[in-house]
């Protein structure tokens, strides 16, 4: 059975009932493990964003763009959506899709913004007019409003059932957490002296949002150190809906 993607929500202690779209929320967590992973690691940010000239689709249609720029630049992580330029879909009636990327390139990548890197990026896509269907913008102060405006323009706009609206490289559980409650779980453990900053995607989250993490001493015997417990929040789920009640 499919998990209801609305859901009702009721505060015992206010009183106050509240609508989530779980979709949304899903993408929000994402969105901030993308912020939060670069906070942590460095480096800077591109938008990319590719343009199809005519209406297609396969499964790997991004996947191999991708891949090319992890050939040329090393690791990357990623976040992006696509979404139907509906302009032209009213003035043609073509569902030509338009994807954006957030790119985060390692710290230490030299980059060419003018000359030899951003034409390789345009010779990767495959799907639309090498010169006019890929554009590379600099994005100086990424914030969560940012990713989400896309997030939403993604989930409303009418691409195909069989698309994938929304994805991103890996990111760990640990990271999926506002940057408030993970800075305190990075100076309790790293600042503390636990572990270094690369052994936090050992984190075990439980569903209820405790977090913990496993330490091992040096002869391999394993003890499990609480970082946070989750307080019982007031909110109980009330309704579920698949279709917006509202």
């Amino acid at each position: 059975m499919m998990a209801s993607r609305f859901l009702e929500v009721w505060n015992e202690k206010t009183s106050e009932t509240v609508f989530i779209d779980t979709y949304r929320s899903k993408y929000q967590r994402l969105a901030q493990g993308f912020l939060n992973h670069l906070k942590l690691n460095g480096g800077f940010l591109k938008h990319i964003i590719l343009t199809q000239s005519e209406e297609s689709y396969h499964p790997r249609i991004l996947h191999n763009f991708l891949m090319a720029l992890r050939k040329r630049f090393g690791k990357l992580h990623y976040f992006w959506t696509v979404e139907i330029q509906e302009e032209r879909l009213e003035k043609y009636g073509k569902a030509v899709m338009h994807w954006h990327i957030l790119c985060a390139f390692p710290e230490g990548t030299w980059f060419d913004s003018e000359g030899e890197d951003i034409k390789k990026i345009q010779s990767y896509w495959k799907y639309g007019h090498e010169t006019n269907s890929v554009e590379v913008r600099s994005v100086r102060r990424p914030s969560l409003s940012y990713l989400l405006k896309y997030t939403t323009k993604a989930l409303c706009s009418p691409v195909a059932a069989q698309v994938r609206r929304i994805g991103s490289s890996f990111i760990a559980g640990y990271l999926r957490q506002s940057w408030a409650r993970l800075g305190r779980v990075v100076d309790d453990l790293v600042c503390g002296g636990y572990c270094s900053l690369d052994e936090l995607k050992g984190f075990t989250w439980t569903r209820n949002g405790s977090a913990f993490f496993d330490f091992y001493d040096e002869y391999g015997i394993r003890s499990r150190h609480k970082v946070y417990g989750a307080v019982k929040s007031p909110w109980s789920v009330v309704g579920r809906y698949d279709e917006t009640p509202f």
